[in-house]
């Protein structure tokens, strides 16, 4: 069995500020990261401060069926992404990672100055990893001790620069809101050999960070992307949602086109492919979560999921163990 993560946010979806033109207008001007706001004004205010949940549901051997409920996890903080790994839930928030069992009692947690803005969680060669907004970051910590092993941030000679910053820097305490990152790197999914592709929402790309820390670029002009994963079957073609278009994008290793699969959209938060042509869709706007085959282009199910949220956000899968 397949155990399937969903965070959901406790904000209503707002069409005005989720549409391609809005987001293109507002990250694209050339003088965007020119006239910031001086350090010392930046205000942990900044930081989301909404609460988010968590469901996480069972689909059977067959996907061509909607999953069961298995638990809903209310959250006092900004829940922002979960992933199952060895019966425990991992939760990334918007300063902290936490670990929990699947009925949301809480076990530990981790931070680290520049943990602001956190987005998803990953496991890595056996640490976990974090991608971080507010920081434009990522951030690996120890899966046993949860401390903190390395950090990387996006390269100035890609992404532009806005502050200068050291591990001293608490960038929670002086949060970077998002018209004054680089890149609001919103998702980190583990590669082979210990490399991490990542995506930012502001350049709408895909690049690969190393385990030297260095990075390539694979894709961008995507503004609003989101999610970016490899399939298991395909190890170097990625896929991703082009989230105000509402469409499911696969290229390959190189950023050529390779298909795209438009779901009539107009806020597709994550896409998580599952196998075969069936691909896990969701869908903020319609606040659901939704199965199609992309190779017929048709939806198989909807799960309305209005019962644990305003809006439908991030998604993860893990094989289910039983003892």
């Amino acid at each position: 069995m397949r155990l399937i993560c969903l965070s959901h946010s406790t904000r209503p979806f707002e069409a005005l500020r989720a549409s391609p033109s809005s987001l293109a207008q507002r990250f694209s001007q050339h003088d965007r990261l020119t006239e910031l706001p001086e350090w010392s004004s930046l205000q942990r205010s900044a930081a989301p401060n909404w609460s988010n949940n968590i469901t996480v549901w069972r689909l059977s051997g067959d996907v061509l069926q909607p999953p069961e409920l298995v638990s809903f996890i209310e959250r006092d903080f900004t829940a922002n992404h979960a992933v199952i790994d060895n019966g425990e839930l991992l939760v990334c928030g918007a300063t902290f990672l936490e670990v929990c069992d699947l009925s949301g009692e809480r076990h530990r947690r981790a931070s680290h100055n520049w943990f602001a803005g956190g987005h998803t969680v990953a496991i890595c060669n056996g640490e976990i990893v974090v991608s971080c907004s507010a920081s434009d970051a990522l951030l690996w910590f120890d899966r046993k001790t949860l401390k903190l092993t390395r950090l990387w941030r996006v390269p100035s000679s890609v992404f532009g620069s806005n502050y200068e910053i050291s591990t001293a820097h608490d960038i929670r305490e002086h949060y970077i809101a998002t018209d004054c990152q680089l890149a609001h790197l919103n998702s980190a999914y583990p590669l082979s050999g210990g490399r991490v592709l990542v995506t930012a929402l502001i350049q709408g790309s895909l690049g690969i960070v190393d385990r030297n820390g260095s990075y390539r670029e694979v894709v961008r002009g995507f503004v609003g992307a989101h999610g970016g994963r490899v399939r298991d079957s395909v190890p170097e073609t990625f896929y991703f949602a082009n989230t105000p278009h509402g469409a499911l994008v696969e290229v390959t290793g190189d950023g050529e086109p390779l298909r795209t699969c438009v779901v009539g959209s107009e806020w597709l938060h994550d896409v998580l492919w599952l196998e075969g042509p069936y691909f896990l869709f969701a869908v903020s706007d319609r606040n659901a979560l939704e199965l199609w085959d992309v190779e017929r282009r048709i939806a198989v199910w909807t799960k309305d999921v209005s019962d644990f949220g305003e809006t439908a956000l991030l998604l993860s899968s893990a094989w289910e163990h039983t003892k």
